[in-house]
């Protein structure tokens, strides 16, 4: 007979993970990078803005600065209170920060965002697919999305632009 219990279902371990570390230490050596890519994205006034797995804003914090209204979307409970401690801190009105999971983002509305980040998020996620389908549900058509893979390909991110399915070939 195994003395092993099971997992708590309800616990979700990947943010179980991202909680049990102080992430904000390694991020806060990332933020030179975090302003290189928010330069190359093309950010302008009044541009939404999604990143998820944003962690306490290291790409998020530069894209506010540059004028775009932004959420950054964590799982980490921790990430998200240290995040937006940060926004506040740099007066940052256009820019905040909530849990969420990023494979599930019931919570946003379809077509709501100009650009969506992932750096991190899809990356790490248990499903990334899931990532990738609530990726492109949320971007706006005619929207840009930025997955990892077109960071570690290329001096500058290039982005997918999501295009609207014409009626005729929508079945």
């Amino acid at each position: 007979m195994s003395t092993n219990t099971p997992a708590d279902p309800a616990v979700n371990p990947n943010k179980a993970l991202w909680e049990k570390a102080d992430f904000t230490r390694i991020a806060s050596a990332m933020r030179g990078s975090g302003e290189a890519l928010a330069a190359t994205l093309e950010i302008t006034q009044g541009l939404d803005v999604l990143d998820l797995g944003c962690g306490d804003g290291t790409t998020v914090v530069p894209a506010a600065q540059l004028g775009a209204n932004v959420l950054g979307v964590d799982i980490a409970a921790n990430l998200v209170a240290a995040g937006n401690a940060r926004a506040q801190g740099l007066g940052l009105t256009n820019l905040r920060f909530q849990e969420g999971d990023a494979t599930d983002l019931k919570e946003l509305a379809d077509d709501s965002f100009d650009l969506v980040v992932s750096i991190f998020g899809a990356m790490f996620a248990p499903r990334p697919f899931d990532v990738a389908k609530e990726v492109v549900r949320v971007t706006r058509p005619g929207g840009r999305t930025i997955p990892p893979s077109a960071l570690s390909s290329s001096k500058s991110a290039r982005p997918t632009r999501r295009r609207r399915r014409r009626a005729s070939s929508a079945r």
